[in-house]
């Protein structure tokens, strides 16, 4: 008895290991067909909408290639992928949105400075003109600038000294020495514009005509000179009309010494004069 009943549980086991092989293999093919399946239902969907991008997209993998296992392209070549596909965003200008752009050069901006720089210049000129011009007084004509100023002369005789040419009376004289060239220096004491000069010998009847050469020269400093008038002959006559007076004008200058150089005398050996009146004009 013993050994039928072991004999008989034998079989009944291997009935049980068949039904679980069956169950597995089941199983399992479930799972295949439901796999493939669902790689169908994708592949439908992938044919109805995703056919064009799939093909277009040489980057993308396939249906085949995801069944097959072939591995998809990796994050960064995806990425890639996009970006290529992507429209290129191109800069905007300013200048192509409309914008006015002025960019000031540096020539431009050296120009204004030294465009203002110059407008500057003929103001301070100008300015500068008109204090030069409102310093400079000129004397009425009337007025004698030569009125007691100082005189120095290469000599004289007796008492007829070199003041006596600017103390206003014309009856006093000076005379020089005897002989030839003969100088009579005036000191105005400033600078003065002077025009013209007055000269003149005692107007009295026994003083008869006479002609003297005189040169006339000016100096702003008493060192060097310039010439105002050369060398002429002026003709003094007591018994006429100008009183044994002459006049003689030329170009106004600023000067401050006035020389006189006598070289001739036809009445005498001797320079001699009574007054000297200077005038602006």
């Amino acid at each position: 008895m013993v050994g039928r009943g072991a004999a008989a549980r034998v079989p009944l086991r291997g009935l049980r290991g068949v039904a679980v092989i069956a169950g597995t293999v089941a199983v399992v093919a479930g799972v295949i067909v439901g796999g493939i399946a669902t790689v169908q239902s994708l592949n439908q969907r992938d044919d109805s909408g995703g056919n064009a991008s799939l093909a277009s997209d040489p980057l993308t993998p396939n249906a085949t290639d995801s069944v097959s296992g072939t591995a998809a392209p990796s994050a960064a070549a995806s990425s890639t992928a996009r970006k290529s596909l992507e429209p290129t965003k191109k800069p905007t200008s300013r200048a192509a949105s409309g914008e006015k752009t002025t960019v000031p050069t540096r020539r431009a901006a050296s120009t204004a400075r030294s465009s203002t720089t110059t407008k500057k210049a003929p103001a301070a000129s100008s300015a500068t003109k008109a204090s030069s011009a409102a310093s400079v007084k000129v004397a009425d004509p009337s007025v004698n600038l030569a009125a007691s100023k100082s005189v120095q002369t290469g000599g004289h005789v007796q008492d007829y000294v070199a003041s006596n040419i600017t103390d206003g009376d014309a009856s006093t004289y000076w005379e020089a020495e005897a002989g030839f060239p003969q100088t009579v220096t005036v000191d105005l004491g400033s600078l003065q514009t002077v025009g013209r000069l007055q000269l003149a010998l005692p107007p009295v009847s026994d003083w008869n005509s006479r002609t003297q050469t005189i040169a006339i020269s000016g100096s702003r400093t008493g060192s060097s000179w310039s010439r105002l008038k050369g060398a002429a002959g002026y003709t003094f006559d007591a018994n006429s009309s100008s009183q044994n007076a002459v006049s003689t004008s030329f170009t106004q200058a600023r000067v401050r010494y006035l020389r006189l150089t006598f070289t001739a005398n036809s009445g005498w050996s001797a320079a001699q004069l009574s007054e000297l009146r200077a005038h602006s004009s």
